[in-house]
């Protein structure tokens, strides 16, 4: 456990040293509008990790040794290292100046900031990235004139990957395996089946699966593998061309589409943290919120692209599109100090971190002003509070579908 996570502080200072001298972020933020009255009081962040590896490899890849022998399975590249810089540097300017409207840059403070990470260490390094461009010592917290200039630590919280019912799209819960079962055996999702059945055969014998092995789930594993390899640097197959990548990539937005839009599977995946924004939002806005005195400003949670299409579902507002690396959603709470109305949400969606446009969340079932009250009514059937409810829900009432 001690060398893991001193590799990951070494990997970090490693790329904060290189970047610094490197990478010099977008000039174009666009920020969102606001009224004179409107006052940004808190920020929700839910980003995907940068680009890495393969987490799984086809029986007969030929880049086996290139990737195991190398950075390894799953593992953040240089590529995501940098998008997740980048990213920070983005948020930075998107949420601290001196004009007013965003967060005062002298209350710019790890104090001020709570992060959550998924258990895999992609996602764990990624949010080290991306709080090392966001936040640069400045002030009181340079710790030294040479380091402590650049870089300074953070507190990153996460469990264990299997464990984790929070950023975890994938965690154990026989219920929702069994619903998602269902769901692929669906007449849509034959329908689909069957509409690319030669060419799942095709890649079954390239990649080395058995015909009967090669359905629409595990051809959007490939789709993911051969991504990943061309983003590591390693050419494509020689079988693959533009038409058969087209396909792979349809195949992959459907199955994206499957495992996020059934409201029971929303519930499993995204209602801990409907449970979790809901605890911090009572804590901030509640009847005891004066009493407490350190209150964060900026919520941010490192997880994966099937989560992140997961919580869009759940708000109505997912595009069919799954989220790039880097994507991030924004969930930004505002308040008019002036008849102390009731705080409200804004959400934003920046699915290019090339461009700096984070586009606006307009949610069907939440409609503006979007009000904590009617943002939590319009999520009340998919929130969990307590952990007991999610694990009773995922294995006792497994009974009613047997």
């Amino acid at each position: 456990m001690f060398d893991h996570h001193r590799l990951v502080i070494f990997l970090v200072l490693s790329c904060v040293l290189i970047f610094k001298s490197t990478i010099v972020s977008s000039s174009v933020i666009h920020h969102p509008k606001q009224s004179n009255d409107e006052k940004l009081k808190l920020v929700f962040l839910f980003h995907r990790h940068g680009e890495r590896t393969p987490y799984m490899l086809y029986p007969n890849d030929p880049y086996k040794r290139n990737i195991t022998e190398t950075v390894g399975i799953g593992q953040l590249i240089n590529k995501g290292k940098q998008r997740l810089y980048r990213l920070g540097e983005y948020l930075s300017k998107r949420y601290y100046n001196k004009c007013g409207d965003r967060f005062p840059i002298e209350q710019k403070s790890p104090r001020k900031v709570y992060v959550r990470s998924s258990g895999s260490e992609r996602c764990l390094q990624s949010v080290s990235l991306l709080l090392a461009g966001m936040f640069p010592p400045e002030g009181e917290w340079k710790w030294n004139q040479n380091l402590g200039s650049l870089w300074q630590p953070f507190a990153i919280q996460t469990v264990p990957f299997d464990h984790d019912t929070l950023l975890n799209p994938d965690y154990k819960c026989p219920v929702a395996e069994h619903v998602l079962d269902q769901i692929y055996h669906s007449e849509e999702a034959q329908n689909i089946q069957r509409k690319y059945q030669n060419l799942l055969h095709k890649v079954a014998n390239w990649t080395g699966y058995k015909p009967e092995e090669m359905n629409i789930v595990n051809a959007s594993y490939i789709y993911d593998v051969l991504l990943s390899e061309h983003n590591f640097g390693l050419p494509y197959p020689e079988w693959l061309d533009n038409n058969i990548w087209n396909d792979l990539k349809n195949i992959n937005n459907e199955v994206f589409r499957f495992n996020s839009s059934n409201r029971k599977i929303q519930r499993f995946r995204c209602g801990s943290m409907f449970g979790e924004i809901y605890r911090q939002l009572k804590a901030h806005f509640g009847n005891d919120s004066q009493s407490n005195d350190n209150h964060h400003q900026i919520y941010i949670y490192s997880t994966h692209d099937e989560w992140l299409a997961q919580f869009l579902s759940s708000m109505q507002v997912y595009n069919g599109i799954p989220p790039f690396f880097g994507s991030t959603i924004m969930l930004e709470v505002y308040q008019e100090p002036q008849n102390n109305g009731e705080p409200y949400f804004k959400g934003f969606y920046l699915n290019s971190t090339e461009t700096g446009h984070a586009y606006p969340l307009q949610f069907p079932s939440c409609n503006e002003p979007c009000t904590l009250t009617k943002f939590h009514e319009s999520i009340k059937d998919l929130m969990i509070e307590d952990p007991k409810i999610l694990e009773h829900e995922c294995y006792v009432d497994i009974q009613k579908y047997l």
